[in-house]
């Protein structure tokens, strides 16, 4: 497994490529799972996914929108 994963992040209709590290990125998340118990579930899911996952894509326009109607 490679410590690499590759990272897509999109913006105002704009996608940006880079990678982030593996065991950075779950030791982040497990501290948000730490910070914020019982109010984390994405953090909690990308524990379990990390360890298994090549890319991630984050769409912010996506979130954003969703955001928007609630």
């Amino acid at each position: 497994m490679k410590d690499a994963i590759q990272l897509i992040y999109v913006e105002d209709g704009k996608t940006y490529y880079g990678v982030i590290s593996r065991s950075f990125f779950l030791y982040e998340m497990k501290h948000m799972v730490n910070w914020f118990p019982g109010c984390n579930d994405n953090a909690i899911k990308l524990c379990e996914l990390i360890p298994n996952i090549d890319c991630i894509t984050i769409n912010k326009d996506i979130i954003d929108n969703i955001c928007d109607k609630k």
